[in-house]
């Protein structure tokens, strides 16, 4: 069952946004040769409610034939059709680099640990605002924790619906009632709550932090019953994957009722970043994305995003440096939250000029077909080189510097 066929589901969940709108423009003849080619990648799919009436198929990106969905689909019109340079369309935002859990793998633990100064709200705010102004259609805050951000309410509400969707990942634990509505009124349009792992004691231990898995249960469902799309976000080890975590996180999705399942690859960064032990590897991520494929053909249960299928040459390629990018609490401006790289600092030059230093540099002048976090390659000349002490994200300038001492090209 395709994506397309799925759309005649009488059971596909309908979502209220509060001011998501339709653009009627998608009919245009400009466009549709993009519609139809984002048609060939949505068929693995699986499509997750209707918002406003309009079909969404991810919780990170806005509704298919919405306002904010156009932006993306012209911008890769100038970009694939008339040779302009890529922009950015989703921007991954470090809210806050403040935290209430202390989790072993934290993919950001050593930029909290040396962050330097929080970008101010007014900063976050200009942030917000020069993305919006390059064609950006998502921004999604993250962490450390963001919910921990006094005026997280205010920066999405800065976020203009008829331009961008907001999503957040967050840990669940401050996300009663009260605040899923605030956020639902606020414009918020998903929330991804992180779960390490289907049993509740080994969650408990990654996180350090007793009961949290029972919170970020209680925190899906509660998005959801504020109106909100709710979604689970977790990753596959080569451990998960032999003992069965793939099966075991879907049926934790359906019992919780999310509409998505976010499933990233585990990969060696922030707290682990030398740990390439758990590096799927190219044949077990052809087995994740078969799972992936093969769950989302089913007629029933939430959708599955897995980070295997995106990331590969059957999917979409890697969005780090392409169409996405990711800034730190202090403002270092990185390809994605997974690369502890980074192309200088908002506080020193404007968005554009930060996106277009890294669209200059070797790596990240081509779209890439894998993940770069989990190539050999690219790891032994950018990644290994970086000391354990090192502070993170590494300016790109001495992650070279570092290269040529070490002999490394």
């Amino acid at each position: 069952m395709d994506f397309f066929d799925q759309l005649s589901r009488d059971d596909l969940p309908r979502v209220a946004h509060p001011s998501l709108a339709e653009d009627r423009r998608l009919s245009s003849k400009a466009v549709m040769p993009l519609v139809r080619l984002f048609r060939r990648r949505l068929e693995p799919l699986k499509p997750l409610a209707m918002v406003n009436g309009m079909v969404a198929y991810d919780l990170t990106q806005p509704p298919l034939g919405s306002e904010p969905s156009m932006r993306i689909m012209r911008t890769a019109f100038r970009h694939r059709f008339l040779r302009q340079e890529a922009r950015p369309i989703t921007l991954v935002l470090m809210t806050t680099a403040a935290c209430n859990m202390r989790c072993r793998h934290c993919s950001a633990e050593r930029t909290m640990k040396h962050g330097g100064n929080s970008l101010s709200y007014e900063e976050l705010c200009d942030v917000i605002d020069q993305f919006v102004e390059l064609g950006g259609a998502s921004v999604v805050f993250s962490g450390g924790e963001p919910t921990l951000h006094p005026r997280l309410l205010d920066l999405v509400a800065r976020v203009p619906a008829d331009k961008a969707i907001t999503a957040m990942f967050t840990n669940g634990s401050r996300i009663d009632r009260a605040y899923a509505d605030e956020l639902y009124s606020a414009g918020m349009y998903s929330v991804l709550v992180s779960v390490d792992s289907p049993d509740s004691c080994e969650h408990d231990a990654r996180r350090n932090t007793e009961g949290a898995f029972d919170q970020a249960v209680q925190a899906a469902k509660t998005v959801r019953e504020a109106g909100m799309l709710a979604g689970l976000s977790s990753y596959m080890s080569r451990g998960d994957l032999v003992t069965g975590g793939f099966q075991k996180l879907t049926r934790l999705a359906e019992d919780v009722g999310v509409h998505q399942l976010f499933l990233f690859d585990a990969v060696p960064t922030g707290a682990l970043l030398h740990d390439t032990e758990m590096i799927l590897g190219p044949g077990n991520r052809a087995k994740l994305r078969d799972l992936v494929s093969s769950y989302n053909g089913l007629p029933y249960g939430p959708g599955i995003m897995g980070q295997s299928w995106v990331n590969s040459s059957e999917g979409c390629g890697c969005f780090a440096g392409f169409y996405q990018c990711y800034l730190t609490a202090s403002g270092e401006f990185t390809p994605c939250d997974f690369t502890p790289i980074s192309f200088g600092n908002v506080r020193e030059a404007p968005l554009l000029d930060l996106w277009r230093a890294m669209r200059a540099s070797p790596e990240w002048s081509e779209r890439f077909g894998e993940c770069r976090m989990q190539d050999p390659e690219f790891r032994r000349v950018n990644i290994d080189v970086i000391p354990d002490d090192e502070a993170l994200p590494v300016r790109y300038e001495r992650v070279k510097s570092l290269g040529r001492e070490r002999g490394v090209s």
